[in-house]
Formats: structure tokens, C-alpha cells, sequence
């Protein structure tokens, strides 16, 4: 079933898709008269001074260029390597177009880009980074993605920035006739059109990833007032003050709550990962090498542990490979990256250690990041599922390119995960009392 972020962001495609192919239509027809000069293209002074400041960069990213205004002027200034990337195929043909019309062809590059598109560039690809009127006219989900994989692909003294429409608070909606869906959302015509975040919420966002080293505001043409913003960021330390390292014996109740805390009330009412994970420290098929805590300024934010399992292969073989988790953050630090972190280091020491696959239940949306896919693309059926039920649940990462090639068969989840509710009510009693909430989106009893 398509998820609400996911059918917003595709109704938002689908609506720029309509807006620059309009444009295009009437540039073709000669209906459309283009700016003499490269220097008129941004709506800004703020915003031309912005981009041409990423002439003096070697690779520069416009993300949501849309026509590519900033791209053109960034390689116009100087910049000899700019890929301009858009979800919406009309951009992206407005964006081709005005490259060549502006005499940047060689330099700017115009591609499409889908939701993975940004998590699969190299890390350290791009000094040069600008995201003009994206991120605030996406689902949050979304925009903390774009965050989130530019901090991963820029290098680390690059120039971030990211401009942003104004704030709209409810009471100022109100007073113009518009509704703030959640307080937060303006839809019009079912289009996602504003997520309106004051500065300081931005700043919020931004803080796992980059510090703000500037902020200003401008205003768009025909506007009294400057209340746009343009935040130009630096990138925070790689690690952003975090070490990941494994689990200690005396670790152990602090990392089930850790987990309790992170899983209440998500999946179900209260939860039992915790238990979950006490009782496979204690099985046999417990990686102990791969039992993961990421530590930052001296407290225990999140954690990842993996165990042996196998595939029943059709052809009679047994498959040695991984599963996962519990995996968790800290409710407060949850969606800003340190998930991923930790995520992406564990894989990298399972393969390190010569595994060859992990397969695991989990959403595509955020393990699609770190390279996991559809099991059933592998050939791997999820055990006690009947055919045709929906699996989109059951993802696999080779950790081996290859390691699965010829192989189908069936995954088996270790025992130890199938626990007893009264055994769960048990261990729960010696942690402190939780409300149990029914809410929407759990999807067990």
C-alpha cells in the first residue's frame, strides 16, 4: 500500500512535471521571452549572489533545480563540472534547454533523479551544493532524506546552501483563508505546496548534519517584505561526536531500555523488542562480534546486533546468511541519520567478517538507503507465507556481490525471536511503567 509521503511526493512530481512542460511548450511556440543576460536568471539578488558563489567550486549539485536557474549561473561563474538533477522530466528538459541556450552545455549536466537517486552518489562527490525552494514544499520525510544524503555526497569543506520559502504561521494562514494541515502543511488542489518550520526549526533539522554558518532572508520579486530564507551551512564532523563500538556485559539493561524506549508503542502496544533482544544474547546464533551501541557524549543513543540463520535453497543446499535487530535510536534522535550511521558501520564489519548476506524484515523506504532490496528480487521466499501474499516487508542486502547468484529458497527466521507475551509481561515489570497505547499504523494486537 502506497504511504502518504510516498503519494505526496508523487502528486508533486506529477504537478512540476505539468508546470515546466507547460513552459517548454510555450518556449518552443517563441512565446516566451528568456532573460538577456545569464545575471537576471535567479529572482533574487540574494539568490544570484548565492549561486555564483559556487563558481569557485569543482562539482556543484543543484538538487530540485528545477529550470536550473542556479546551475546556469554557478557555471557561468566559473564552475566547470554542475549536475543539475529534478524529479520532474519537464524540468529536466527546461533545465537541458537553457544549458544550451546560455552557452553551458558542456558544463551542465541535467539528469532525473528518482527518491534513491541521491543515496546512490559516492560519498565526498560534490564541494558544491544548492537546493533552492525543495525542501520546504516536500513531505518531512522526504526532506530529511535530501538532508541526510547531501551531508553524506558533499565534501567536507563544501558550500551547502538551501533556500527556503518564508514562514506561514497557522494564525497567519487563518487570517488568509488557508488551513495548515497539522499545523505545519498548506495543500492546495491536493498538492503539498508548503511544510512551514520557523528558522530555528530549520536550524533544528539541519543540526545532525551541519551547522549554520549564515542566514539570511530575501524577497522574491513584487514582495514588500524580505522573509524568504537562505541558509548557507557547514558540515558538522564526520562522526558529529559519536562512536559506535560493541555492546559491554554491564551495557546490557541499559540497552533494553534503550530498545523499550525506542520501540514503545510503534509496532504494537508497548512492545517486546527488548525482551527480544535478552533473550538472543543467549543463543547460539548470536553474532557477539556484531552487537553494536553508538555512544555520543557519554550516552548510549542507539543500537544494532545480527544472527546466524540460513536458506533452505530449492535445491537442497543450506545458505549461511545474517539477519538483523532489533535495531533502534533514541526516540529523540530518531529520522536524522544516526539510524543510517550505525546501520551502514555494522554491515561494513559484517562484511568484513566475511558474510555473505543479511535478509531481515524492515522498510524499504529507509533500508533501500544502505543497499537493501526486495527479497524476492534474490529469488528468497519468507517462510510460512502464502504465494501471492504481499512481501514487500522481507529485504536482502548481498554483502557478497554474487554470494546468492543460482540460489532460490526460503528464509528461516531464528527461534529466538518468536517470544511468549505472558514472558514479555514478565521482563517488562523490572523497567519503569510505560502507558500502553493503541494507535494508528501498529500493526500487531
Amino acid at each position: 500500500m502506497i504511504s502518504d509521503t510516498e503519494r505526496d511526493d508523487q502528486t508533486l512530481v506529477d504537478f512540476w512535471d505539468k508546470v515546466f512542460s507547460q513552459s517548454e511548450e510555450v518556449s518552443a511556440e517563441g512565446q516566451e521571452t528568456e532573460p538577456e543576460s545569464w545575471k537576471d536568471l535567479a529572482p533574487s539578488e540574494k539568490l544570484f549572489a548565492a549561486a555564483c558563489s559556487l563558481g569557485q567550486r569543482k562539482k556543484v549539485l543543484d538538487y530540485g533545480c528545477g529550470d536550473a536557474w542556479a546551475g546556469i549561473i554557478a557555471a557561468k561563474s566559473g564552475c566547470p563540472d554542475v549536475t543539475a538533477a529534478d524529479a520532474a522530466p519537464g524540468a529536466v528538459q527546461a533545465a537541458e534547454r537553457r544549458a544550451f541556450l546560455y552557452g553551458v552545455g558542456q558544463e551542465l549536466h541535467a539528469v532525473r533523479s528518482d527518491r534513491r537517486w541521491l543515496g546512490s552518489i559516492p560519498e565526498n562527490t560534490y564541494d558544491g551544493f544548492i537546493c533552492s525552494n525543495v525542501l520546504d514544499v516536500v513531505p518531512e520525510e522526504t526532506a530529511l532524506e535530501i538532508i541526510r544524503e547531501s551531508a553524506q555526497i558533499t565534501t567536507r569543506d563544501a558550500g551547502v546552501i538551501i533556500g527556503l520559502n518564508y514562514y506561514l504561521s497557522p494564525d497567519a494562514a487563518e487570517a488568509r483563508g488557508l488551513e495548515l494541515k497539522d499545523g505545519r502543511r498548506l495543500y492546495m488542489d491536493g498538492v503539498l505546496r508548503l511544510v512551514s518550520r520557523t528558522d530555528d526549526e530549520w536550524a533544528e533539522l539541519f543540526s545532525p548534519w551541519y551547522s549554520v554558518e549564515r542566514l539570511t532572508h530575501f524577497a522574491w520579486p513584487g514582495e514588500k517584505s524580505e522573509t524568504r530564507r537562505l541558509f548557507y551551512l557547514k558540515k558538522r564532523d564526520a562522526e558529529n561526536g559519536c562512536v559506535i563500538r560493541p555492546e559491554r556485559k554491564e551495557e546490557e539493561r541499559e540497552v533494553e531500555n534503550l530498545i523499550r524506549e525506542s520501540f514503545w508503542n510503534v509496532y504494537r502496544p508497548g512492545c517486546s523488542e527488548h525482551y527480544v533482544i535478552h533473550v538472543l544474547r543467549d543463543d547460539p546464533a548470536f553474532v557477539r562480534e556484531l552487537d553494536f551501541v553508538m555512544e555520543q557524549d557519554g550516552r548510549l543513543i542507539g543500537q544494532n546486533m545480527f544472527m546466524r540463520t540460513v536458506i533452505g535453497a530449492d535445491d537442497g543446499r543450506t545458505v549461511p546468511v545474517l539477519t538483523m535487530g532489533p535495531i533502534g535510536i533514541i526516540p529523540e534522535l530518531k529520522r536524522r541519520g544516526y539510524g543510517k550511521k550505525i546501520l551502514d558501520y555494522s554491515l561494513e564489519k559484517a562484511a568484513a567478517m566475511g558474510f555473505g548476506a543479511v535478509l531481515f524484515e524492515g522498510n524499504i523506504g529507509f533500508y533501500g538507503h544502505s543497499g537493501f532490496d526486495y527479497a524476492r528480487n534474490f529469488g528468497i521466499r519468507y517462510h510460512d507465507l502464502p504465494e501471492g501474499a504481499d512481501d514487500s516487508f522481507f529485504l536482502c542486502r548481498e554483502l557478497i556481490p554474487g554470494y546468492l547468484d543460482g540460489i532460490t529458497g526460503v528464509y528461516q527466521t531464528p527461534q529466538g525471536y518468536y517470544v511468549a507475551d505472558a514472558d514479555v509481561e514478565e521482563f517488562d515489570r523490572a523497567f519503569p511503567p510505560k502507558e500502553k497505547l493503541k494507535l494508528p499504523g501498529q500493526i500487531f494486537d
